[in-house]
């Protein structure tokens, strides 16, 4: 198992950035496979409705963007 760390990826098509992003992954049969993305947006206080959803454009913007290796 290995991981790959990613801080400030950017999602200028969705608007901002996620703070950070990690990525698992497995090595098989010699190739690693990303079995796994983690996405972490750090803020303060309680996230109301609409940033929620933005949210989630960020993290389907993020997982178009990111390598798959």
């Amino acid at each position: 198992y290995d991981y790959n760390i990613l801080n400030q990826v950017s999602t200028y098509i969705a608007g901002g950035a996620i703070d950070i992003v990690c990525l698992y992954k497995k090595k098989v049969l010699d190739m690693w496979l990303t079995i796994n993305a983690t996405v972490f947006e750090l803020k303060k206080g309680i996230i109301d409705p609409f940033f929620v959803d933005q949210l989630i454009r960020y993290i389907e913007w993020t997982a178009r963007l990111i390598p798959v290796t």
